[in-house]
């Protein structure tokens, strides 16, 4: 049992140092010391959770996402772990997913603001990016109607030149008798 104790407080340890080096702005340190704690101490969520956040912060934001399913793989009732999930979907923009995410942790925590705060910039963000593939596929309709256009003209002025080459030959063939 102390042999536990012992590496739960060598985890705790380096997950400090990580929790500091994160405050001084030092993320990739911050990240070795919670990938150190980590793997002394794999079912510690928190460590987990903020290693989410340095990844966030790093534009890792597949690691990222990929810690914060750990978190709450490891912590189901714990809302903070679905704020960093929702937080990395919406990085991904996977925003059905975040505001599902999102969701689920006001179900557990209803009075959390900052999980309020990310669903509300969360769907603004999907209505957002929605609109802006709705214009985007508009603009290359209308691109592409253009080039329709365009061929349908070529075709149909090559189809003029070969009646008009053909007339003229006819003519010249006519001539000759």
């Amino acid at each position: 049992m102390a042999e536990e104790e012992e590496y739960k407080e060598e985890a705790l340890s380096l997950k400090e140092q990580g929790d500091d080096a994160f405050r001084k702005g030092d993320v990739q340190l911050a990240i070795r010391f919670f990938s150190q704690s980590i793997d002394i101490d794999p079912d510690n969520h928190i460590t987990y959770s903020n290693r989410s956040a340095a990844y966030m912060k790093a534009d890792s934001k597949s690691k990222a996402l990929h810690d914060a399913e750990k978190v709450v793989q490891l912590a189901p009732s714990w809302a903070k772990g679905y704020n960093r999930l929702g937080v990395a979907q919406q990085s991904l923009k996977r925003y059905d997913a975040a505001i599902d995410s999102f969701k689920k942790g006001l179900e557990l925590d209803p009075n959390n603001k900052p999980l309020w705060d990310a669903l509300k910039a969360c769907q603004e963000a999907y209505e957002a990016d929605k609109r802006e593939r709705f214009r985007s596929a508009a603009i290359e309709r209308e691109e592409e109607e253009k080039r329709q256009r365009l061929r349908d003209e070529v075709r149909s002025q090559m189809m003029k030149d070969k009646v008009e080459a053909e007339t003229q030959q006819e003519e010249d063939i006519l001539e000759g008798f």
